[in-house]
């Protein structure tokens, strides 16, 4: 009994190191296809952002900042916001998304060319990593809560009913006389 128990035993053993290995291999893969990926994501933002600085050259050299000169950078689609490619008669949604694809690049257009940001976002990510734990947690908190405007209400409606609460038991305990010394309340 115990030879078939060895049996059985290593027979499944022997079953998890190969998947285990096959897991391995599939994770392996999965890795590199990741970093495939991402290199290509890479240098696809790096060709974008290149296309980005052409256009705003075609279009400053035309005269006109708007779009009108960036014409032939369009595709021939005249010189408003019709889209970068033929996509039939959807050229409203066409524009929208190449607008906001033209204002994505632009501000990124923009502050590779600022190298004051540059400095500037250097130098906070640099202060930031000198904070102590307890610092960062405040600072956090604090971002978390000013970053929207609910929860700037929230943090105002908060504090507001806690003063309104520290108020009305200092009030209370100052007046109210029933648990006080006799010596207190005869003055």
């Amino acid at each position: 009994m115990s030879n078939r128990l060895g049996a059985i035993l290593s027979a499944q053993r022997d079953r998890f190191r190969k998947r285990i290995g096959e897991l391995e291999a599939e994770r392996e893969l999965s890795l590199r296809s990741a970093a495939t990926q991402h290199a290509a994501h890479a240098q696809l933002q790096k060709d974008n952002l290149a296309l980005y600085e052409r256009i705003r050259y075609l279009q400053s050299y035309g005269g006109d900042a708007g779009g009108g000169g960036g014409g032939g950078a369009r595709g021939g689609h005249g010189g408003g916001h019709g889209g970068y490619g033929g996509h039939g008669g959807d050229t409203a949604a066409s524009g929208s998304s190449s607008a906001a694809a033209e204002a994505k690049y632009r501000s990124v257009y923009e502050a590779r060319m600022d190298p004051f940001a540059a400095f500037s976002s250097a130098e906070r990510a640099r202060r930031y990593t000198q904070l102590s734990v307890a610092e960062k947690i405040t600072l956090n908190t604090a971002r978390m809560f000013l970053a929207s405007k609910e929860g700037r209400t929230l943090l105002f409606c908060y504090l507001t009913l806690m003063h309104f609460v520290v108020f009305c038991s200092t009030y209370y305990v100052a007046h109210k006389h029933d648990d006080c010394h006799p010596a207190i309340t005869a003055h």
